[in-house]
C-alpha cells in the first residue's frame, strides 16, 4: 500500500456537487482506502483563460494501484463527469491530479511525480496542508512551498464537504 495525494477541481456545472459526488464514489469503489478529504475551497483560475472560479479539494488515501493504474482510474472518473481536454488550463467539469505517491519520483510520457505544478499552486497546497500537515514534496514541507507563492484567491468554504 502506498500513500497517494490527489488534488481535485471543477468549475463547470455544479462544481461543488461534482466534487461531493466524486468523494462519495471513491468511498464505494474500493480502489483507494483510508481516505482523508479536505474542506472545499473556492479558488481563482490560473493560466489566463477567462472562466469561472474553481472549487478545489485535496484527498489523501492508501492504494495498491501502481502509478499508471491510478492515473487510468482517475482519468476514468474524469471521463464519467464529462471531462474534455480541449483548452490547456481551461474550464473543466472535473480535474483530478495525482500530486504525490509516497514521495516517489517518476517521469513518463503520461505521468510525472511529484506533480510538476503542485508546489506552485496554493489551491493544491492549502487543502493538502489541512489534511497532511507533515507531508513533504521534493524534500520540502507544504508550508515551505506555500511560503514561496501567492496564496490569496483561495477561500475556504465553511459549509461545503
Amino acid at each position: 500500500m502506498k500513500r497517494v495525494s490527489l488534488s481535485l477541481g471543477a468549475n463547470v456545472g455544479d462544481a461543488a456537487e461534482t466534487l461531493r459526488n466524486v468523494v462519495s464514489e471513491l468511498f464505494v469503489e474500493e480502489k483507494i482506502f483510508d481516505i482523508q478529504v479536505s474542506a472545499m475551497y473556492e479558488t481563482l483560475p490560473v493560466g489566463g483563460v477567462e472562466q469561472p472560479n474553481f472549487y478545489n479539494i485535496a484527498i489523501t488515501a492508501m492504494s495498491e494501484l501502481e502509478p499508471l493504474e491510478l492515473l487510468d482510474y482517475v482519468q476514468e472518473i474524469e471521463a464519467r463527469y464529462g471531462r474534455e481536454r480541449t483548452t490547456h488550463w481551461g474550464p473543466r467539469t472535473l480535474d483530478i491530479d495525482i500530486v504525490d505517491i509516497d514521495g516517489m519520483t517518476l517521469t513518463t510520457s503520461r505521468l510525472t511525480l511529484p506533480h510538476p505544478e503542485a508546489t506552485k499552486r496554493a489551491f493544491v497546497l492549502i487543502p493538502l496542508l489541512e489534511i497532511a500537515p507533515k507531508m513533504n514534496i521534493a524534500g520540502r514541507s507544504l508550508k515551505e512551498w506555500l511560503s514561496d507563492i501567492e496564496s490569496s484567491g483561495v477561500t475556504k468554504l465553511e459549509d461545503e464537504m
